[in-house]
């Protein structure tokens, strides 16, 4: 760990060493205070204290892409990139972070502007949004208070040397993108009431109006699945259709996960995965988040299905298959049945005449899972399909026992081991090889 903060130390020092305005960006997240700054940095440092004071104190993005203090960007087109910083003036009443816009000009940095955010922490920053109709980059900035849900965003353009706002929202959580398709992106915002259980998504897009400037209003919403307390992720994907999509997990106040699936139809934002009543279609008890677990360049949903045997037992003994759902046709079609181990990092995808008649148990001595034939009569080594074992580096390697395991992947310090039981009797019983091409690492 010492070796580890050593070189990042000298990293960050080989960056600050060069001269120049240069396009760099400084990202010191993680460490309790900002280095001490020398060469362009420490002039753009200087440069903002001389505009803001020096009882400051920098803040740090806690999500997306731009984790620094300091996020570099051509935010006026013209070729050269500007700096924003953000910090905190221990001087401000309001207590608020705020950004300040930073130029070189004539080989010397010099502030631009300062704009006040709407609150102490900064969630996320996003460039080249495209929302405002202008034609040029907007930033959209996410601000919260710390230790609370409550958050606000910004959507900026930088006009004549100032931050202009061109609108404001709460949110819960955000996505930017061209839902419909016109060449201007849209922002879909997610918020949630957490005192009665309600959420919602609704689209702010810039809608030009006849005899004056046009502005970015709401135009569509619509409501999400009851009981939300926690929006995981949000992701674009597209339909078998072609049709745009967004897909949102989210957790329930009943801990489920679920999933929400937003498109818009007739102009209009639709969650296809709710009923009239607000509850969700699907609804697992794992945190999984949807993906495109195939690679056929669709998002899939993941839903949990009990082996066969595990309905009588408390839910820490339940092991569950994995259905993964494509949205298709106005329905969810399964197109993949798994063993998904999120814990030790791999899966493993069941032969179809599986499903419903294989179940699997725990070896918590060997770490290994077995997957027999189900029989209300419980296990037996005539009824074994395959067995999965993980081995950990500095584990008790027992070679004599694992002569007939065979070693399929690695991942970190963990080896993978599959074993096809020869006297195995069923009639479901897979080759080797087949067993080593289902198997894959997450």
């Amino acid at each position: 760990m010492k070796k580890a903060g050593v070189l990042l130390l000298c990293l960050v020092c080989v960056l600050f060493s060069f001269t120049g305005c240069r396009d760099l960006s400084l990202d010191v997240e993680g460490l309790i205070q900002a280095p001490q700054l020398t060469g362009e940095q420490k002039d753009i440092y200087q440069a903002l204290q001389a505009a803001v004071g020096s009882n400051i104190t920098l803040k740090y993005p806690k999500t997306g892409d731009y984790r620094s203090a300091f996020v570099f960007w051509d935010i006026d087109g013209d070729g050269t990139q500007e700096v924003l910083v953000f910090y905190e003036n221990a001087g401000d009443t309001e207590q608020n972070a705020r950004v300040n816009v930073l130029a070189c000009r004539n080989g010397r940095w010099a502030s631009v502007c300062d704009v006040a955010g709407f609150g102490r922490e900064v969630d996320r920053v996003q460039f080249d949004a495209n929302v405002s109709g202008q034609g040029q980059c907007d930033i959209v900035i996410g601000w919260m208070y710390e230790n609370t849900s409550s958050k606000s965003l910004g959507v900026y353009s930088f006009e004549e040397n100032m931050l202009k706002t061109r609108t404001t929202a709460d949110y819960s959580s955000f996505s930017v993108l061209d839902f419909d398709g016109d060449g201007l992106n849209e922002l879909l915002v997610l918020t949630s009431d957490y005192s009665n259980m309600t959420s919602n998504a609704r689209i702010l897009e810039y809608v030009q109006q006849e005899g004056r400037e046009g502005s970015i209003i709401e135009t569509s919403s619509c409501a999400l699945s009851t009981g939300i307390t926690q929006f995981k992720q949000m992701l674009e994907g597209i339909l078998v259709t072609g049709q745009k999509a967004v897909f949102v997990d989210s957790v329930l106040s009943s801990g489920l996960m679920t999933t929400e699936l937003l498109v818009l139809r007739d102009g209009q934002l639709t969650n296809l995965l709710q009923n009239s009543s607000g509850t969700p279609y699907v609804q697992r008890t794992s945190d999984k988040l949807s993906q495109d677990i195939n690679n056929d360049g669709f998002i899939e949903i993941p839903q949990d299905q009990l082996f066969p045997g595990y309905e009588e037992v408390s839910e820490n003994e339940r092991i569950y298959l994995t259905r993964w759902l494509l949205y298709d046709a106005e329905q969810t079609q399964v197109v993949s049945n798994m063993f998904y181990n999120a814990e030790e990092h791999y899966y493993f995808v069941l032969p179809q005449e599986w499903v419903g008649r294989v179940t699997v148990s725990f070896s918590e001595e060997n770490h290994e899972y077995r997957f027999y034939e189900y029989s209300s009569e419980g296990t037996s080594d005539e009824r074994e399909l395959l067995r999965i074992r993980t081995y950990v580096q500095n584990e008790y390697f027992n070679g004599e026992q694992m002569s007939q395991y065979t070693l399929v992947d690695n991942y970190g310090t963990a080896q993978y081991y599959i074993m096809v039981p020869p006297t195995s009797q069923s009639t479901l019983k897979i080759e080797l090889e087949q067993a080593i091409s289902r198997f894959a690492i997450l």
